[in-house]
């Protein structure tokens, strides 16, 4: 069982990794796929006013914890990465259904109206998704969180509030 962050409800960044390092070897015993995603909140909304980004930095992400919640399935995993990034892992998820997913969590963070405070009651807030298939982008954990991030930087060169697949691919460089 992993260990939950109290603030956020997401898996702490220690018990992922452990996690994914197990999906790692299943997945190499098993050949199933699987794949992680990497959101990163996008914060343009607020460019000339920081207050959400320092103010209300822990309230939006214990939210979106209950929005990531929502959109996973029982066997997902979503746990704190770095800051204020999130890694989900989706086992017996390939590249389709990943994507399929990273739209699901986008439409509904979209749609989510988060609670703030006296100073500013509501906001809304988008997400960047990177998303990292095992053996199409990476063979180990570390390089499925590489490749993720290459995709996330991916969805932030489209606009934001995008979600886009690593463009690492191991069947170019393996030819």
């Amino acid at each position: 069982m992993p260990e939950i962050d109290k603030l956020t409800g997401f898996a702490t960044q220690k018990s992922f990794f452990e996690e994914l390092e197990q999906e790692v070897l299943r997945v190499k015993r098993y050949k199933k796929d699987f794949s992680i995603l990497l959101a990163q909140p996008n914060y343009d909304f607020f460019k000339n006013d920081p207050y959400v980004k320092t103010s209300l930095h822990y309230s939006f992400l214990k939210q979106l914890g209950t929005v990531f919640r929502k959109a996973l399935r029982d066997i997902d995993l979503a746990g704190r990465y770095e800051g204020d990034q999130i890694l989900a892992l989706l086992p017996e998820t390939g590249e389709e259904g990943a994507k399929l997913v990273a739209d699901r969590i986008l439409k509904d963070v979209d749609s989510h109206i988060f609670k703030g405070d006296d100073k500013i009651p509501e906001f809304r807030m988008g997400l960047d998704i990177g998303i990292s298939t095992f053996m199409k982008h990476a063979k180990t954990s570390q390089e499925m969180v590489a490749a993720a991030q290459k995709g996330l930087q991916l969805a932030l060169q489209m606009g934001g509030n995008k979600s886009a697949s690593s463009p690492i691919s191991l069947e170019e460089a393996s030819s």
